[in-house]
């Protein structure tokens, strides 16, 4: 059984769009139309920074969590280590950075956090401590310099130098889910077309100089370009240059929404929206209609990435405000482009609002405005724009099939998915590539799991390794821990349908490359999420090497998701968790601490069951319900049966509210054996006959979903919980009409299973089988039948031995001891009733009052009925005595509340042996006690509903009397 809501998770990445291109182009003719000489001066001073550059590492490319940027100031390459600018680093983080010329130390402030540093030593003053650097702080082109280390501990950051590549990576520590459709930041918080491109002003200098931050701007020289929009402010003025004004502020708005989207997320948007809202509060902002909708449109771009930090409804509801107002001024002007972009950010900000309320209806919207946007953008014609829309539609498409099940919706993503790839390259933009192909794997996922289908699982762990060509550990550790928690599921999941042993090890070994990088520290929420996959991966594990080392590796995995995932944190998280802790120890009971381990089996349902509301989660609860069934079928076998098994009844009954043929047939069959098994076992203990036909009727429903042919284990769950069924039948009516239909069967299940004989099923038809032969012995062929009996018995034991199910194995020896005790009244009895004590006595090796008291009562009682017998041959009275006390040890367990039949049954077990007594010594005493004994049978044997037994009683009783 796995969970459908296996879902997989991607962080933020920023796409290549328009953005660039649109403006290089208009710098371009920008800059032809500068004086020759400020043409002939760039070429100068392009000249002499080439003669640096080789000196500095101006070949060397920065990537901050997979996006490229670019300094003013380029790093320092000092004998193969690479060394940043101290400024243009920690302002990126949102530090403000100051120099003290007097000590000749530079420091970084940000929200009461200090990193001092000072020029030729290597003692760093981090947050109040000491940090010893591997290098000194040195400077260089005026600029401070400080190696990877300071880096890394001063922002808490991974820094790797990759001096082959050429390459600085730094990948912040983030945390966020892991899902199979991931929380889409790699399409939706990038993709900013932000173009507000300077026109030729009339003033030159500060024409000139917008420019040049112009240029950085689209260069991606972000903190440069604040640095000198910032500058340029202290010399313009909105009610001289209102038009320069304006500008500034909505590139500087747009510098720090580009930055938003690759750090400091929730800074860089508030500032953005400053500026945003001081260029409209300019007077004549009105004059600009152009500008005033590009200034809303980046407020609205800023405010949606806000909302993916905090107050998803306020700051969405705020993001389209802006928009609407951008779309309403574009629509004016007829300019189509912009008009088109805004329904694309209508779609993506109404994709994440569904996230969170009205599902339903924002992902109808969204799919408008990206419908909306799509008919302004083609491959032809804005090529980007038209990718990163469509990629965006594949997302809400695959999110509306995520809530509504039509699997149409999930077909259009793929499509839109394979588009998307068409019409790009691993080399063009290898992000929105390795994101696309991550998104294709849902697909497979869903068509896997919902198939049971291998292929499709391969399929899904290629496209997962097609990301990998892009996210590296060292240039995007996030994904690529993301891609392999999704590589190890979809082996954890194929593990169920084929080859066990090889796909459980390669989900663990995915699991733990996925861990290098989620740190319970650095990545808490992505590390409990692998810990739970983990722990299932064990319990896999686990049952087939019956290693407690690997049921504890299990637990432990589960505790440490549960150091994480608490009630008030994390509740869905929480309940999933307690829910595979559960199924691990329902697993573990199997090989130990069977009542143990069960009991906390349900305390973990029961406190998933806190979050898995029938309302809010209703398949989730309807699951848990079965599990709980399953435990409660278990800790009937030990103690107090009936208590269990009517609780397996009732929760069986819940999940039924949930679980019906037409919706969830699977389930729906899988809730029916155990309704079946409860009620075939609760037979045995009272209301035989009506508990039968609820039982059959049960397990009938079963097969209706299940075949030999298909899901051939609970179709042999049921066949044989049906046959065991027709043997307690057969001791309540048409005895031997529902013994031959047991025998039957098991005969179909030991014909299908006869090249799998090492099956579990194949020895459990064994031992009903010896169970309906015995039944036939008391009235047909004796002796041909018992002998059929023990043949079967020996199969079962031999079957059970070998697959080391103890419990199964003591319950085949319990029952061969009947077998021994028939044979004794054919021939060679004191032979027999000696193996059948010693049988009787090997199964209570096991099967001890303290933990199974249920089966050691069983046992005792077959223990008295040998005494009984053997009194007829050898030391009567001894052995009637012996007889006496077994039936007494089984009497107090065998409550008439808890155990009718079974107390029923020794009451005249026990009444029998007394008249005999009664014949050898004390008989008055001796007769009484058999007749208050048979007295307390009749409890439970009522001549309504066992008139045979009731009849043989009253006469045995009237008997006594004469």
């Amino acid at each position: 059984m796995n969970n459908t809501d296996c879902l997989l998770g991607r962080r933020k990445e920023i796409n290549e769009t328009a953005y660039a291109n649109v403006l290089k182009k208009e710098l371009v003719v920008y800059m032809k139309r500068k004086l020759m000489i400020f043409f002939i001066a760039s070429v100068v001073t392009l000249l002499i920074c080439s003669v640096a550059v080789l000196a500095s590492g101006e070949d060397v490319h920065i990537l901050i969590n997979n996006n490229g940027i670019k300094f003013s100031i380029p790093p320092y390459v000092k004998d193969e280590e690479v060394f940043l600018p101290m400024r243009e680093i920690f302002e990126l983080y949102g530090f403000e950075v100051n120099w003290n010329g007097t000590e000749r130390s530079a420091e970084a402030a940000k929200d009461g956090k200090i990193v001092k540093v000072k020029v030729g030593s290597n003692i760093v003053k981090l947050y109040g401590e000491d940090y010893n650097s591997k290098d000194d702080v040195f400077i260089f082109r005026d600029r401070i310099f400080i190696s990877t280390d300071v880096i890394e501990a001063g922002l808490n950051i991974k820094v790797k130098w990759d001096k082959n590549k050429r390459t600085i990576y730094l990948n912040e520590y983030t945390n966020e889910s892991i899902t199979i459709v991931g929380n889409d930041n790699s399409v939706i918080l990038g993709s900013n077309i932000l173009v507000n491109i300077s026109p030729r002003y009339d003033i030159d200098t500060v024409n000139k100089i917008i420019g040049e931050n112009d240029e950085m701007l689209v260069e991606k020289n972000y903190t440069g370009a604040i640095r000198g929009y910032k500058e340029l402010l202290k010399h313009i003025s909105a009610k001289e240059n209102p038009e320069e004004y304006i500008h500034v502020l909505i590139n500087l708005g747009n510098a720090y929404v580009e930055l938003a989207s690759i750090v400091n997320r929730e800074q860089n948007a508030l500032e953005a929206i400053l500026f945003y809202e001081e260029a409209l509060k300019v007077d004549s902002i009105d004059k600009y209609p152009h500008k005033k909708a590009l200034a809303n449109r980046g407020m609205g771009s800023a405010y949606f990435i806000l909302s993916t930090v905090r107050d998803v409804e306020k700051n969405t509801a705020k993001a389209l405000e802006m928009f609407n107002e951008a779309l309403n001024i574009f629509v004016k002007d007829g300019d189509q482009y912009n008009c088109g972009y805004l329904h694309y950010l209508k779609g993506r900000t109404y994709y994440w609002m569904a996230a969170s309320t009205n599902t339903r209806d924002n992902i109808i919207k969204s799919l408008d405005s990206l419908e909306e946007a799509l008919t302004t953008f083609n491959t032809e014609n804005y090529k980007d724009e038209y990718i990163i829309a469509r990629s965006c539609h594949g997302l809400v498409l695959t999110q509306f099939f995520n809530f509504s099940g039509e699997v149409e919706h999930l077909q259009r993503a793929f499509d839109a998915f394979n588009e998307v790839l068409d019409n790009i390259t691993i080399e063009e933009k290898p992000i929105l590539y390795a994101s696309t192909y991550m998104q294709l794997a849902s697909y497979y996922m869903y068509l896997a799991n919902k198939d049971g289908d291998v292929e499709s699982y391969y399929k899904c762990i290629s496209c997962m390794q097609e990301s990998l060509k892009v996210y590296t550990l060292d240039s995007d550790s996030y994904n690529y821990a993301v891609a392999y928690a999704n590589i190890g599921k979809a082996y954890l999941l194929m593990s169920y349908l084929s080859q066990t042993n090889v796909n459980i090890d390669r989900a663990l070994s995915a699991y733990e490359e996925a861990l290098k990088v989620f740190k319970i520290s650095q990545f808490p929420f992505n590390y409990a999420s692998v810990q739970i996959d983990l722990g299932e991966a064990y319990t896999v594990k686990a049952g087939i090497t019956g290693s407690e080392e690997d049921y504890n590796n299990a637990q432990n995995a589960f505790n440490n998701a549960l150091k994480i995932y608490t009630l008030k944190n994390y509740p869905y998280q929480y309940a999933k968790t307690y829910s595979e802790f559960g199924k691990m120890y329902i697993a573990l009971a199997y090989i130990k601490d069977k009542e143990e381990n069960n009991k906390k089996a349900i305390e973990c349902f029961n406190e998933a069951l806190k979050v898995y509301s029938f309302e809010k989660y209703p398949v989730l609860y309807g699951y848990n319900q079965e599990l709980i069934a399953l435990s409660n079928i278990e800790l009937s076998k030990i103690r107090d049966p009936k208590k269990h098994l009517n609780k397996s009844v009732e929760v069986c009954n819940n999940a039924l509210k949930v679980f019906r043929k037409e919706n969830i047939p699977y389930l729906y069959g899988v809730v029916n054996i155990y309704l079946g098994n409860s009620y075939t076992f609760l037979a045995s203990i009272e209301n035989t006959k009506e508990n039968c036909i609820q039982a059959e009727k049960a397990y009938m429903n079963a097969l209706e979903i299940f075949t030999k042919d298909a899901s051939l284990t609970y179709y042999l769950e049921a066949m044989t919980g049906l046959a065991e069924n027709y043997v307690i039948k057969s001791q309540v009516e048409n005895r031997k009409e529902n013994l031959e239909k047991a025998i039957a069967k098991c005969n179909d299940i030991i014909e299908l299973l006869d090249r799998h004989r090492s099956s579990p099923y194949y020895g459990k038809a064994q031992y009903i089988l010896l169970l309906s032969y015995l039944g036939l012995s008391d009235f047909e062929n004796k002796e041909v039948n018992l002998n059929k009996a023990l043949i079967a018995n020996r199969e079962a034991v031999s079957v059970f031995e070998e697959g080391n199910l103890v419990f199964d194995k003591s319950i085949a020896l319990a029952a061969g001891a009947n077998i021994y005790l028939k044979y004794s009244e054919v021939n060679n009895t004191v032979k027999n009733l000696t193996e059948a004590k010693r049988t009787v006595e090997s199964a209570l090796t096991y099967f001890k009052k303290e933990n199974y008291p249920y089966q050691y009562a069983i046992l005792m009682n077959s223990m008295g009925t040998i005494y009984q017998k053997l009194a007829e041959k050898e030391n009567r009275i001894d052995n009637l005595k012996k007889s006496i006390e077994a039936y007494k040890e089984a009497n107090e367990i065998f409550s008439i509340e808890e155990y009718g039949l079974y107390f029923a049954k020794t009451k005249h077990d026990m009444g029998d042996v007394y008249m005999k007594l009664a014949g050898s010594e004390d008989r008055k005493a001796n007769i009484q006690k058999a007749l208050e004994c048979f007295s307390e049978a009749i409890r439970i044997y009522t001549n309504e509903d066992y008139p045979l037994i009731h009849e043989e009683i009253i006469k045995k009783m009237e008997n006594i009397k004469k």
